[in-house]
């Protein structure tokens, strides 16, 4: 593996269950040259929602995911809150018991692999874990060289930042104003086909509130950025306001949650970095609101 030390996050509220996989990561460890192994450390909590406020402030190499938490029964909900929470992360389920329909079906959602935790052992947890993060390093490398995003046709992240880099330049050359707008969607479907049908119409309404010229980009599953070359602010925020109305009509209770950000006017800038500290403090501030 690449990494020499590896942060795993465990969600598991069975205080046996815990222990159990600990003492085995903890084997695994102790034995790294059998099981091709470096030297890890876990963090273990036992609901959802600690998951995620970890997730929001640390990078995990992996979770080991209990399906079945306190504070989320649904099985599924549970993956998608996990997934959305950290979308570049790869995510082990933990099942009490075998069922090929369900498994089949996390992976299809984007999980790396589904564990019964009965039968969890050293060797095949340890190669779980990395084929898991090998996994997902090559599909975030795909991903990163696709200009375009398959489901919507908009720009992926990488073609969306690169063709921004371009605008930015020529807006500083130029002197011309212009405004990048990171926007995150609210109430999509946790059905990963119902997710998609919405996403494509989003995307359809999200195209015609703003201008031919606008540059638009899919980040990530649910949100979206642009850059445009907007006259002022009050502008933009006319055509956000059409976007969230419109979400409307596609479904109650879709919104859009987003604002502006300030672009220097000289000099080159870290467009990705920028992204980043940019949509937590948009989201949790809720710097803008329409829908």
């Amino acid at each position: 593996m690449a990494t020499p030390k590896l942060n795993l996050l465990l969600v598991e509220d069975s205080a046996e269950d815990q222990r159990m996989i600990c003492d085995a990561l903890a084997e695994i460890e102790e034995c790294g040259p059998r099981y091709n192994w470096f030297s890890s450390e876990v963090v273990a909590v036992d609901y959802l929602a600690d998951a995620i406020h970890c997730l929001d402030r640390a990078r995990f190499d992996v979770v080991l995911l209990d399906l079945t938490l306190p504070d989320s029964p649904l099985l599924l909900n549970t993956y998608a809150q996990i997934q959305n929470a950290a979308p570049g992360t790869p995510v082990v389920g933990l099942v009490d018991e075998a069922d090929e329909g369900f498994a089949h079906r996390l992976l299809r959602e984007g999980a790396q692999d589904v564990l019964v935790k009965s039968e969890i052992e050293c060797g095949p947890l340890a190669r779980t874990l990395r084929h898991a993060i090998e996994r997902q390093r090559r599909s975030r490398a795909l991903r990163a060289i696709s200009f375009f995003d398959d489901l919507t046709g908009f720009y992926s992240r990488y073609g969306f930042l690169t063709l921004a880099g371009h605008d930015l330049s020529a807006a500083q050359a130029g002197g011309a104003p212009i405004t990048m707008a990171v926007l995150e969607i609210e109430g999509l479907s946790e059905d990963a086909e119902n997710r998609d049908l919405l996403l494509l119409e989003v995307a359809e309404v999200l195209q015609g509130a703003f201008s031919d010229a606008t540059l638009i980009g899919r980040l990530d599953a649910k949100s979206f950025a642009l850059v445009t070359f907007a006259p002022d602010e009050r502008h933009f925020r006319t055509c956000l306001d059409r976007f969230g109305r419109e979400l409307q009509l596609i479904r109650e209770g879709l919104r859009v949650i987003g604002g502006s950000v300030s672009l220097p006017k000289a000099g080159n800038c870290d467009l990705d970095q920028l992204v980043e500290e940019a949509r937590p403090k948009f989201v949790h501030k809720a710097a803008m609101l329409a829908g």
